[in-house]
């Protein structure tokens, strides 16, 4: 069947009708396939997660991890994330994470991501809104100064870590998720003290428990008390300064 059109307006409402269908059917004819090709581990932070009530934090779409000690690959784009959480929280379609104001410190609100047929969970600690001068992580560049004996130059942590949520990680070289030891800490501001409690590690100190005395000012953390690490971990009567790395949060 042909159609005639017999005036210039005719022409062009058939054009302009002609491309309102194109234009209608376009994005979804030619949208992106979500395609995973890699098989792995559907993740969303590799780092712990935490917020305090109140706080918000923009969620990355998820990377799949495919082996250990290996950069994780990127979802295609053409993948929609379908994002939730449990009570405490809210999180919008982009993945922006809420927690909310009356939501208890030391609680864990449950972050699910879902891409295709793979599910992604990532915990997220709800810590003290409380400012912690300690939390965030710190550097060592020389080693600590200790009185009465030889001064310990293995005794260099490059990564030390405070968690806002009072756990710690102490590393001697960083590489990927490797960690020398961790644990918990407490600290009191107005006094400086500062107690590691370690609870496991790959090498850990000369000691399971130490107290020390831990003092912030300009972006530097001084810390007297043992060593942290190498062959006089638990050596006592040393100075050690810190300076900061990156965003105290």
């Amino acid at each position: 069947m042909s159609i005639q059109v017999k005036s210039v307006a005719g022409m062009m409402a058939l054009s302009l009708f002609a491309m309102a269908c194109v234009s209608a059917r376009g994005p979804a004819a030619y949208a992106a396939p979500c395609v995973i090709r890699s098989e792995g581990a559907l993740g969303i932070s590799a780092s712990r997660v935490e917020l305090a009530p109140g706080e918000t934090l923009q969620l990355d779409r998820p990377m799949l991890f495919v082996a250990p000690y290996l950069p994780p690959d990127t979802i295609p784009s053409g993948c929609d994330v379908r994002w939730s959480v449990t009570g405490g929280a809210t999180i919008s379609e982009r993945g922006l994470l809420t927690v909310a104001r009356d939501a208890s410190p030391g609680s864990t609100v449950v972050v699910t991501a879902r891409v295709d047929t793979i599910v992604a969970r990532q915990n997220v600690q709800v810590v003290d809104p409380a400012p912690n001068p300690l939390a965030g992580t710190w550097t060592q560049s020389e080693p600590p100064k200790c009185e009465g004996w030889y001064q310990p130059g293995d005794a260099i942590v490059r990564e030390l870590v405070f968690n806002r949520g009072r756990r710690f990680t102490v590393t001697r070289t960083p590489f990927e998720s490797y960690r020398d030891y961790w644990g918990t800490y407490t600290y009191d501001v107005p006094t400086g003290r500062l107690t590691l409690t370690v609870d496991n590690g790959n090498s850990r100190p000369g000691f399971q428990t130490a107290t020390l005395t831990a003092r912030v000012a300009e972006g530097e953390l001084t810390i007297d008390g043992p060593v942290l690490i190498g062959a006089s971990s638990g050596a006592p009567g040393c100075r050690t300064l810190f300076r900061r790395l990156g965003d105290p949060r």
